[in-house]
């Protein structure tokens, strides 16, 4: 999801990425028709932030900082592997998802994805 923040009245929306990125290669007059039948109220505010979501390699990076907080070594070491092998994404997550480790991942990830949208609108709101 694209989240758009209005600093002003501090309202929010999210729209999925891929959904806007429908619009590229439209003709301007069938784009403006798409936004009307949608109804994008953040394309109506005076200033708005918009905060993507993490890049791959971002969130790649937030696995890599998981592994070195689990203390289970034999875990650590597949989630290791799954990372540096094919399809570490969907690999990583099956281990997660069948460890002790699921609901401490969901934490850690969740603090980390926080941490990345205040980065995000403390350089939106200084620009």
């Amino acid at each position: 999801m694209v989240c758009f923040v209005n600093p002003d009245t501090l309202e929010m929306e999210d729209v999925p990425k891929n959904f806007l990125e429908g619009y590229y290669g439209l003709e301007e007059e069938e784009e403006e028709e798409e936004e009307e039948m949608l109804n994008l109220k953040h394309r109506k505010w005076e200033t708005c932030i918009t905060v993507e979501p993490p890049e791959s390699r971002e969130s790649f990076r937030i696995m890599e900082q998981f592994v070195g907080q689990v203390d289970d070594k034999k875990l650590q070491d597949k989630l290791s592997n799954a990372l540096g092998n094919r399809h570490p994404f969907a690999n990583f997550r099956r281990l997660i998802d069948n460890s002790d480790y699921r609901e401490k991942w969901f934490a850690f990830k969740q603090s980390r994805l926080e941490e990345y949208v205040w980065e995000n609108l403390s350089i939106d709101l200084k620009s």
